[in-house]
């Protein structure tokens, strides 16, 4: 189905506005009516508020323009679902490295071995739930943001690299002062190995990604910029506590290489499905934290 630019970026806005702004505004309403107080309901919140900030707006949008999901590249076929989860696998490494060094069990320390533990299954779900709904979201912005901007057409590794140097440089600066005790020590954040690994597990997944696109594929630069500064917005908090500061702006960055990761996924296998695999694994295999905005 034809949608026309203007339709195009209304959506994509729309989308985007209840991913940033929907969880302040369900805090500000849970104060003035605390629904978090009827018994059960704030077991819920951390499952119900990710998937409506996340997942609800695309699934309107799409029966209200009258789209197939096949479109946003959620075809009858499964294709691909492998490929991204094996794309992520540098982030489990990264993962399982950093608990080794920091005493604990790799296998302990990963979510899915947690699913048995009691009390630990919602979050666990919540996980999964924050992760599949940013991969989602990222797939439906890419390719909305193809009718919503003009082009400004370049090879999808050229824009990856273009974007991929910026974000390495902020998540560098971040992810030094939370590991350097001399640097880190004002601020009080924990000094431990993931503050590096999971970076590095996080660039490894977008090299693999670069190298992973075939033949002359090309896409507007604004395609690929738009789930990339989307994810990071939507992960960061500006606060006047520097510990927080900084650890939003190193949480965003490595979310926001994600998004690039899915969007140039998107665009250059044709198909979503490798970014719901990326997302399960990233969910129950790796220690990646999520947006701290959507972590109700």
């Amino acid at each position: 189905m034809y949608v026309s630019p203007d339709d195009a970026r209304s959506d994509l806005l729309l989308a985007g506005a209840v991913f940033v702004f929907g969880p302040v505004l369900l805090r500000l309403l849970l104060q003035i009516v605390p629904f978090d107080r009827i018994p059960g309901v704030s077991q819920i919140l951390p499952i119900v508020v990710p998937a409506l900030v996340t997942v609800a707006v695309p699934v309107a949008l799409v029966r209200y323009r009258g789209e197939a999901w096949s479109s946003l590249g959620f075809g009858s076929s499964k294709d691909g679902l492998g490929k991204g989860a094996l794309l992520a696998l540098p982030i489990v490494v990264a993962s399982v490295i950093a608990a080794a060094v920091g005493g604990l069990s790799p296998r302990g320390a990963l979510p899915a071995t947690m699913v048995t533990q009691p009390g630990l299954f919602l979050p666990l779900l919540s996980r999964l739930v924050i992760w599949v709904g940013l991969a989602v979201l990222a797939a439906y912005v890419t390719t909305k943001a193809r009718d919503a901007f003009r082009m400004d057409f370049s090879t999808i590794p050229e824009g990856m690299a273009r974007i991929s140097r910026i974000l390495a440089m902020v998540v560098g600066v971040a992810a030094l002062i939370r590991f350097v005790p001399a640097l880190n020590f004002p601020l009080g954040l924990p000094v431990d190995i993931s503050s590096l690994a999971l970076p590095l597990g996080v660039a490894a997944t977008v090299y693999l990604v670069w190298r992973g696109v075939q033949g002359p594929s090309s896409t507007g630069f604004a395609v690929l910029l738009t789930p990339t500064v989307l994810l990071a917005v939507g992960s960061f908090i500006l606060s006047f506590q520097p510990a927080l500061l900084i650890d939003s702006v190193w949480t965003g960055a490595m979310i926001a290489g994600l998004g690039l990761a899915m969007g140039a996924l998107r665009e250059s296998r044709g198909t979503a499905w490798p970014l719901i695999g990326m997302a399960l694994v990233i969910a129950l295999a790796t220690t990646m934290p999520v947006p701290l905005r959507i972590g109700f």
